[in-house]
């Protein structure tokens, strides 16, 4: 039934009374209510992940920035030289700042990280300046909330890149623009612009299609005045700038075309636009495109000027990836979450003329991210924790013991070797990285293995506890085959799994029980008494049975004794039943014991009545029931 004219003057000024609050609780005022609830969202989703090890393109800029370990700190210059002369399709820009930052706070993965995070916040507290100036405090709020909604923008904001920053620099720039073309403006918003554009284009290459597309936009509809003028020689002055590196140190096309495996993964023009989309949105791509056929005609001068930040720098991306084929990941151009931000943004706003509840639109956007963030999936071989691996080797690992990674996915094992170097610069031994995906060459087990363990008295084997190598069996039973023994476990974070192998020792020190049996059970402590920073004594110890030694009938003690000889701690464990060689690493709680000196020894006892057995040394003299094997203490 067709609506009476007194009905549609009711509807719709019921949609303009309901369209009118809306835009009353939206202004700028309130938002920045809102505005801080999402950059303190968008914090605690982000400073999950600052700390942890770094994954080899963190490596890189460590080294590039000058980090002590890599034989920094480095001067402007250096930084420079550095970034020139080890790659060709990388700018200074970024390493420059993050050399003056680490420098002053510290070169550690949280300070490193830090500064992603807060350039992150920057780049949605710009994106609502922008929406807001461009079209509403409404446009503005909805943006910075797609924009802390997108789990792949989040993921840049706690690692130690320059693309989080290339997002917040590409958002000034875009809105330093449109601010000088469309309004009186003084020299400082101007120079404002100059440094920004040349410090995009120091930022990463692929920024320079952005500064193409606004002196394009400008060139094509920009009316030709004093303004247009003055637009141009700024550009042009930022432009001067680069040109150092341009003419010094420019070797991208070269670069590009000399890599066969960049252009063998680079994306075709479909994955780039599905992969753009659904990582920005989530996968909610058919719902983006809503908002954006909703949002913007291009009649309308801020709708073209966003569509054409959106599309400019896009197109000249597929032609540049058609021709160089260097575009293999999305992140390139991640400055394109500004644009695509003030797409959704805007058509937010536009959909609560018609009387939807901006609400309904953007909490349920909001969540979907906050889930999508808490439930991001990295790449199994991305980060590996090499700092964890690191502190639960330190001080018991010797230079002539070996470590062995097994990698349990398919990647170069070169991408790990920097974060290898980076972390064990200071170490005895650096792991080897051994490959047990299922499908690995059989040479790595027949030939790597055996030339790593060669001439080796204890094996370290480590791996990510959340993927065990397929061929964790194999090579069991190659280092067994070999004559060494599996300890166990040698750590106790869960974040990494350690096991200690040792071959028998030519000499074992200690026989405890030779009064009873011919051999008796000889003992050998199998390194130095390592203690936890969480309170724990990792002791190991090997050990064989004579064969007149009954079996499963002696266990094995570790005391822990105070300075005046009581025993206020201790570990056993029961001697397993096998004549062979064989070894444990046996921990101690220790936690609970006061500051002061303490003393480790070893014991043998029948588990049935108690009974300590005797100890005899190499020279055949009583060392009582129980051996001293070194001391430890607790700090205050």
């Amino acid at each position: 039934m067709p609506e009476t004219p007194v009905a549609a003057t009711t509807n719709g000024a019921a949609r303009a009374k309901l369209t009118s609050r809306q835009s009353t609780f939206f202004t700028g005022k309130s938002n920045w209510v809102l505005i801080v609830l999402l950059l303190l969202l968008g914090t605690g989703l982000a400073a999950r992940q600052l700390k942890g090890a770094y994954w080899v393109d963190e490596v890189i800029t460590e080294e590039r920035a000058g980090a002590p370990i890599h034989g920094g700190p480095f001067s402007p210059a250096e930084i420079w030289q550095q970034t020139a002369s080890t790659t060709y399709d990388q700018v200074p820009g970024y390493f420059w700042l993050i050399g003056a930052w680490d420098n002053v706070l510290g070169w550690t993965e949280y300070t490193t990280r830090l500064f992603s995070l807060l350039a992150g916040l920057l780049a949605v507290a710009w994106t609502y300046r922008l929406g807001r100036d461009l079209h509403s405090p409404l446009a503005g709020l909805a943006a910075a909330t797609a924009l802390i909604a997108s789990a792949f923008f989040i993921n840049f904001m706690h690692e130690a890149r320059t693309y989080a920053l290339l997002v917040w620099m590409g958002a000034v720039a875009i809105w330093l623009y449109w601010r000088i073309i469309t309004r009186p403006t003084g020299w400082r918003t101007q120079a404002a612009l100059v440094l920004v554009v040349a410090g995009l284009l120091y930022l990463h290459y692929f920024a320079a299609l952005l500064i193409f597309s606004l002196c394009l936009y400008h060139l094509l509809f920009v009316p030709k005045n004093r303004v247009w003028w003055r637009v141009v020689l700024l550009f042009g002055l930022a432009g001067l700038l680069f040109l150092p590196w341009f003419l010094t140190s420019f070797d991208v096309v070269q670069g590009a075309n000399s890599e066969e495996w960049r252009q063998d993964l680079s994306l075709t023009v479909p994955e780039l636009i599905e992969q753009l989309l659904g990582s920005f949105a989530n996968g909610s791509i058919a719902l983006l495109l809503l908002a954006g056929a909703l949002a913007l005609t291009l009649r309308q001068s801020v709708a073209r000027y966003v569509w054409f930040m959106l599309l400019g720098p896009l197109t000249m991306a597929v032609v540049i990836n058609l021709w160089l084929g260097m575009l293999v990941t999305p992140k390139y151009v991640l400055y394109l979450w500004v644009p695509l931000a003030l797409v959704f943004g805007i058509g937010a706003a536009r959909l609560s003329r018609f009387g939807l509840h901006p609400a309904l639109v953007l909490l349920p956007w909001l969540l979907v991210g906050t889930w999508s963030s808490l439930n991001w999936e990295e790449d199994p071989v991305k980060y590996l924790a090499w700092d964890v691996l690191h502190d639960e080797l330190a001080g018991q690992v010797r230079a002539e013991d070996a470590i062995v990674f097994h990698l349990t996915a398919e990647l170069w094992d070169g991408a790990h070797k920097r974060g290898l170097q980076h972390y064990f610069y200071d170490f005895p031994a650096v792991p080897n990285l051994l490959w047990s995906w299922p499908h690995a060459p059989d040479e790595v087990y027949l030939q790597d293995l055996p030339q790593i363990l060669e001439g080796k008295q204890r094996v370290w084997s480590a791996y990510d506890p959340l993927y065990e190598p397929a061929r964790i069996t194999e090579f069991e039973e190659i280092a067994r085959d070999r004559g060494f023994a599996n300890c166990g476990r040698a750590a106790r974070d869960p974040a990494m799994h350690v096991d200690l192998f040792e071959r028998a020792p030519e000499t074992i020190p200690f026989r405890f029980g030779g009064d009873l049996y011919q051999t008796g059970i000889q003992l050998t402590p199998l390194g130095p008494i390592d203690q936890y920073p969480q309170g724990d004594l990792r002791v190991p110890v090997g050990w064989q049975l004579g064969a007149e030694v009954p079996v499963n009938a002696y266990s094995l003690a570790v005391h822990v004794l105070d300075r005046s000889g009581a025993l206020v701690a201790q570990a056993d464990s029961g001697l397993p039943p096998n004549y062979d060689f064989d070894c444990q690493v046996v921990t101690v709680d220790v936690h609970s014991l006061p500051p002061g000196e303490y003393q480790v020894s070893l014991a043998v006892y029948a588990w049935e009545t108690g009974t300590r057995l005797n100890a005899i040394n190499l020279a055949g003299l009583s060392s009582g029931t129980r051996v001293a094997l070194g001391t430890f203490t607790r700090a205050a």
